[in-house]
């Protein structure tokens, strides 16, 4: 039986308690239902009006739902108690940089930094704020400030790859993806990006080398249609042996016959064009018995079979 979220929901009572209508809280959170999500906080701090976990919590969703007025209310309270001041302003400048009140937000993490330099935290949003307000040089030095007090941090890195990326850095792009797939090999994304970047830097085996580990990983965010650009920007950059690779990957993984048929059609094309027509004809065949009703494949063959009698056909004495 799926016991879905709102199964689970309807099975469990808080009975009362802030920490387990916090919990159900999170966990309505967990599956995008931010509404529900917001109930069970404003149930915790109706049981315990202290519970700051829960104020963060439900300022985070109404962040999230663009409630910006309701987020500000509930980190207003939480400075009048809770202990790291500085974190709640942070927070606080990050929702006015997420309203486009880039001057406020930036009084607000100044003040945060002021109070504690040494979180990590505080430069990270300060960077964000800086970023959105265009000021790239000091966003760049916010995020990688925000590295050396704590490195390893993911999210600190990814921002950073995104700047260096859209500034056409794409050294420090590379550098900064590559320190993401080393913290976490089986993420997906983080190969495709990294792909991408060294397609930009023109190195083509490295990038289809990426594309398909992120594909294999099970989370390759692009689709096959994306995947056949990437060949023909490989073939246009006479990079022949990426492309070919890609093509075997994608047939290796795909299951949908009109696709298989398009894309052995695509590799047999290819192949033709580099004067390998035994191999073109073999991958042309496949892409036929894959789908008998595949015209382009069937004129392609026709093709291939003229150019193979004529390399076959012996010279006149």
């Amino acid at each position: 039986m799926n016991i879905t979220i709102d199964d689970l929901q309807n099975l469990v009572s808080d009975n009362g308690d802030p920490e387990m209508a916090n919990n159900l809280g999170e966990l309505s959170e967990r599956h995008s239902d931010l509404k529900s999500a917001i109930t069970h906080y404003s149930n915790a701090l109706s049981y315990d009006p202290s519970f700051s976990k829960a104020f963060f919590n439900r300022a985070r969703c109404f962040t999230k739902l663009k409630q910006f007025d309701k987020a500000i209310d509930d980190y207003e309270v939480l400075i009048n108690f809770y202990s790291e001041k500085d974190l709640v302003k942070s927070l606080i400048g990050n929702v006015y940089c997420e309203i486009g009140n880039y001057d406020t937000a930036l009084k607000y993490q100044n003040e945060a930094i002021d109070t504690n330099p040494n979180r990590a935290d505080n430069y990270y949003y300060r960077g964000l704020s800086k970023f959105k307000a265009n000021k790239i040089e000091g966003a760049l030095f916010d995020l990688e400030y925000s590295l050396k007090i704590e490195p390893n941090q993911q999210k600190v890195l990814c921002q950073i790859a995104s700047i260096k990326r859209q500034t056409k850095d794409y050294q420090g792009a590379f550098e900064a993806f590559n320190k993401l797939v080393l913290l976490n090999p089986t993420n997906g994304h983080n190969l495709y990006n990294r792909g991408l970047i060294n397609f930009s830097m023109k190195k083509f085996e490295e990038s289809s080398n990426d594309l398909i580990a992120a594909h294999k990983v099970g989370v390759f965010q692009a689709t096959q249609d994306i995947n056949t650009l990437f060949i023909k920007k490989y073939i246009s950059n006479n990079q022949v042996s990426a492309a070919i690779s890609l093509f075997n990957h994608l047939i290796d993984t795909s299951s949908n016959g009109n696709t298989l048929s398009y894309l052995y059609c695509e590799l047999a094309r290819l192949e033709f064009e580099m004067g390998n027509s035994v191999n073109a004809l073999n991958n042309i065949n496949k892409s036929i018995e894959t789908n008998q009703n595949n015209v382009v494949a069937f004129e392609l063959r026709g093709v291939i079979n003229s150019r193979l009698e004529v390399s076959l056909r012996p010279s006149t004495p």
